[in-house]
């Protein structure tokens, strides 16, 4: 029994291998009888008190001594337990302690990720409805109209009064190699009208519907935003006239040029607004689930207006071709200008797709086909053209066929990017972890 309580006061002063040593040999000793316990029990406490001072890790040791002088297997047992015991469990706390804060680091980090639609957001107004922007709709609703009934009695009044086919007098009159058939251009602009009537429906039953950030749905997240209306009839206005001059045949070509390109660049600010808008406000598009909302703007907004677009700046190159005639250049000579700025802006559209709008690129198509039938109806369907210039014979079928290629490709990478799922809208920009995607559409 002397050995054990020497084997206790050993580890006091030796390394860990010591007192591991001596940890055995306590838990040895502890099955031993009480009598022997009683008399080593004694030096076990004598140890203890002398090395009190001694740091944690030699307390375990002396522990271990108590445990195996201290009277028999229910004494050793509870001598380990009241020493090692506690150690261990703050070991396991602090463990549990690190997980749990882990654990909340990463939901933290999934929630940041997590899909849009469920992150809370109080109402910003209490819908109140923006009287300037119903003011611009009603605006360009009203210029619509005008518009549209200009271009009908132009197109079926006139023509039924001068015995001609359906055109407006001021293109049509003075032919160009870049002058289309006056039945395509009025079907194009039967179509753009069909378009805008659509879209204008569209916003105004936006007036109607709220949304969870307290706007109505035509302030807030629609792309068209009250800005688009106010350029919608800036251009519209600028456009009347340009209608009415052609219908009394009395054409101007300075005139003429200021409000086709001024018309033209209202109606591209406006096709980048909404692309922009589109773009900032697809969280929330998303948040509220108007998935709906997404396609009938990129359908009726975007690729309406890219029709409008596509026509007056076909129009505006015309417009230009004519006004050279006018300043004494030869027919030749202003048809290949003409279709070198065909060339020069199609180029630049095929740039800012592909470049600075490539969010769109799957989904916006309707300019291009307009740019080819007008392509095909001057290369195989007008009988316009007074010259063999270089505009007629080659320029302008070489771009007719381009655009045809281009609009291939473009439908066969929308079909490749929608298998590989890659496709904007429907395979990128949301991430949903809370609840149950919906089925793209």
């Amino acid at each position: 029994m002397t050995h054990v309580g020497g084997g206790a006061e050993n580890p006091m002063h030796n390394d860990d291998n010591e007192r591991a040593k001596g940890k055995q040999v306590a838990g040895a000793s502890s099955s031993m009888t009480s009598g022997g316990g009683s008399s080593s029990s004694t030096s076990g406490q004598k140890a203890t008190s002398t090395d009190a001072g001694m740091k944690n890790t030699t307390n375990q040791s002396t522990g271990g001594e108590q445990s195996a002088t201290g009277g028999g297997s229910s004494s050793g047992g509870t001598g380990v337990g009241s020493k090692s015991g506690p150690q261990g469990e703050s070991n396991k706390g602090k463990t549990v302690h690190e997980f749990f804060n882990l654990s909340l680091r990463v939901n933290f980090i999934l929630m940041e990720v997590a899909v849009v639609e469920n992150e809370p957001r109080l109402p910003i107004k209490t819908y109140e409805h923006d009287w300037i922007h119903i003011i611009y709709m009603i605006t360009s609703t009203i210029c619509f109209v005008i518009a549209v009934y200009q271009r009908i009695s132009i197109d079926f009044f006139y023509a039924s009064y001068t015995n001609t086919y359906v055109h407006v007098p001021s293109l049509n009159q003075y032919p160009t190699d870049l002058t289309a058939s006056s039945t395509s251009i009025s079907y194009i602009w039967y179509l753009v009208f069909i378009w805008q009537a659509m879209w204008i429906i569209y916003s105004f039953i936006c007036i109607f519907r709220r949304t969870s950030f307290g706007y109505y749905f035509y302030q807030y997240p629609c792309a068209m935003n009250r800005w688009c209306f106010f350029y919608t009839a800036s251009a519209l206005l600028l456009y009347i006239p340009q209608l009415a001059a052609g219908a009394n045949n009395t054409y101007d070509v300075s005139i003429s040029i200021f409000r086709y390109i001024g018309t033209l660049v209202n109606v591209f600010i406006v096709v980048v607004i909404v692309h922009n808008a589109l773009q900032d406000n697809m969280r929330d598009y998303f948040r509220d689930k108007y998935f709906l909302d997404v396609w009938l703007t990129r359908l009726l907004y975007q690729n309406g207006l890219a029709i409008w677009a596509s026509i007056l700046f076909y129009e505006s190159c015309l417009s230009i071709t004519i006004g050279l005639i006018y300043s004494n250049n030869d027919y030749s000579t202003a048809s290949n200008i003409g279709g070198f700025i065909l060339l020069i802006g199609l180029i630049m559209i095929f740039f800012f797709e592909n470049c600075g709008f490539n969010n769109s690129i799957a989904f916006i198509l309707s300019h291009w086909f307009i740019f080819l039938w007008l392509l095909i109806d001057i290369n195989f369907l007008s009988n316009n053209k007074l010259s063999e210039s270089f505009c007629a014979i080659i320029l302008l079928p070489t771009i007719e066929f381009l655009i045809f290629i281009y609009i291939v490709v473009r439908l066969l990478l929308l079909y490749l990017f929608f298998n590989w799922k890659i496709l904007p809208t429907f395979h990128s920009g949301r991430v949903y972890s809370l609840v149950v995607p919906p089925i793209a559409f």
